[in-house]
C-alpha cells in the first residue's frame, strides 16, 4: 500500500504532468491562414465540410452531405456519383495550399484496450502488435493503425500502461483512396471520425474530464456507440443495426417497431458491457448524432424504454461565436463527423499509410534543403 507521504508525491506529479500536456497541446495547435476541407466516405453518401484558419481561430463555413440516389444500383455508377459530387464540392470551396482530411469509422475500424506492463516505447510498439494481432479481426501488417497509452499506478505502487489501440483496414483506405484519386488532390491526413467528434466534447455545457460521454451514430449500414473518458475516446463499438433494414414492414424488411427494439437491445448491451469493463463516473445524458439525430420520435423511445436521457447532439455552444456560419447550426448534428474533422487540430492519429509519410518527410527535406545548401555555399564563396 502507498503511504499518505507517496499518494501526495504522486498527486504533485500528476498535476504538473498535466499542466506540461496541455501547454505541450497548445504548442502543437496549427497556426496558419489555409482552409481545410473535410470528407467523410460511406457506402452510402459523403459528409463535407469546410474549415478556413485565421492564426490560432478556425470558422466553419459550409457543411455538407450527399446521398447516393436509391435509383442508382449499380455500384461503379455510385462510386462515380460521390466522386463527382466531391469534385463540385472541391471546386467550390477548394483553394490554393487546401489541406484535405479523410475520416475513417465503420466496420473495418477496429478499436481495442490493451492492458500492458510498464516497458520501453520500442518494447510498447511490439508488444502492442503482437496483443492486437490476436484481438482484431484483421492483420495489422495489412492495416494502418495507432494508439494512446496512458500510465495507471495501483495502490500497491506498481505502474500498467493502458493502451488505446485503433486500426484502419488497408481495405478501407484504398477505398478512399480511389474514389478521390481522379480529383487530383492531395490527402494530409486520415483520422478517426469518433477520435475528432471527443474534442468538440468540452463545449457542451457542464462538462467535466472526470466524467464519462456515450455517443452514438446510428448510419444506413451499422450503429457506431462511442464512450469517451473526458473528451478521449476510450471504446467504441460497431454493430450491423442500421437504417437499411426498415420499410413499412413488407418483403421481409424491419418495421419501425422492430427497428428500434433492436437498436434498445444493442445499446443496452453495449452499455453493460462497458460498465463492466470500466469504472468510471458516467454523464446522465447520451448525445445522438447522425442521420437520425433529428428524429424526436427516437430519441423519446430510447429516452422511456431505457430509462436515461437521450439527446441531439447539442450545437448551442456556437450560437454566440464567430467559429460557425450561423445558418449551418441546424444542419450539423447529421455531419458533425465531417464537421469534426475539419476543425480537429491536434492530438489525433493519423492513419496515413507509412509510405506516404516516409514520401513526403522526404519531399520536405529536399525542398528545404538545396535552398539552405546554396545559401551555404554561396556563404564560402
Amino acid at each position: 500500500m502507498l503511504t499518505e507521504k507517496q499518494k501526495k508525491k504522486n498527486g504533485v506529479a500528476v498535476f504538473f504532468k498535466n499542466i506540461h500536456d496541455r501547454c505541450a497541446k497548445l504548442l502543437k495547435r496549427r497556426i496558419g491562414f489555409r482552409r481545410t476541407i473535410s470528407l467523410v466516405i460511406d457506402a452510402d453518401s459523403v459528409q463535407m465540410a469546410t474549415v478556413q484558419k485565421l492564426g490560432f481561430f478556425s470558422r466553419l463555413l459550409d457543411v455538407n452531405k450527399v446521398y447516393i440516389p436509391a435509383s442508382i444500383k449499380n455500384e461503379e455508377v455510385g462510386r462515380s456519383f460521390i466522386t463527382n459530387k466531391i469534385g463540385e464540392y472541391v471546386k467550390k470551396y477548394g483553394r490554393p495550399f487546401t489541406r484535405y482530411i479523410l475520416g475513417a469509422g465503420g466496420q473495418e475500424t477496429i478499436f481495442r484496450m490493451l492492458n500492458m506492463p510498464a516497458m520501453s516505447k520500442k518494447e510498447l510498439r511490439k508488444a502492442i502488435l503482437w496483443e492486437g494481432n490476436k484481438r482484431i479481426p484483421f492483420d495489422l501488417n495489412h492495416a494502418c493503425f495507432g494508439y494512446h497509452t496512458s500510465v495507471k499506478v495501483s495502490n500497491d505502487g506498481r505502474k500498467t500502461i493502458a493502451a488505446s489501440l485503433i486500426a484502419v483496414s488497408r481495405k478501407e483506405i484504398d477505398r478512399m483512396f480511389e474514389l478521390v484519386a481522379p480529383l487530383n488532390i492531395k490527402i494530409d491526413a486520415i483520422y478517426l471520425n469518433q477520435e475528432a467528434i471527443g474534442y468538440l466534447l468540452p463545449n457542451i455545457s457542464g462538462f467535466s474530464y472526470k466524467t464519462t460521454y456515450a455517443l452514438i451514430d446510428i448510419g444506413k449500414n451499422s450503429t457506431e456507440i462511442s464512450y469517451y473518458s473526458g473528451r478521449h475516446l476510450e471504446f467504441s463499438h460497431t454493430s450491423s443495426i442500421g437504417t437499411e433494414s426498415l420499410s413499412g414492414g413488407s418483403d421481409g424488411m424491419e418495421t419501425y417497431e422492430q427497428f428500434t427494439e433492436k437498436l434498445q437491445l444493442e445499446i443496452q448491451n453495449s452499455l453493460d458491457f462497458y460498465a463492466g469493463q470500466f469504472s468510471r463516473t458516467f454523464s446522465d445524458k447520451i448525445y445522438i448524432y447522425g442521420d437520425f439525430s433529428y428524429s424526436d420520435d427516437l430519441i423519446a423511445k430510447l429516452s422511456d424504454n431505457l430509462g436515461l436521457e437521450f439527446k441531439r447532439f447539442p450545437v448551442d455552444f456556437w450560437r454566440n461565436t464567430r467559429k460557425v456560419n450561423k445558418d449551418l447550426l441546424d444542419n450539423i448534428p447529421p455531419v458533425l463527423s465531417s464537421a469534426a474533422l475539419a476543425l480537429s487540430d491536434y492530438g489525433l492519429i493519423d492513419f496515413l499509410p507509412p509510405e506516404i509519410k516516409e514520401e513526403r518527410a522526404s519531399s520536405r527535406f529536399y525542398r528545404f534543403a538545396a535552398p539552405a545548401l546554396i545559401v551555404f555555399a554561396a556563404v564560402l564563396i
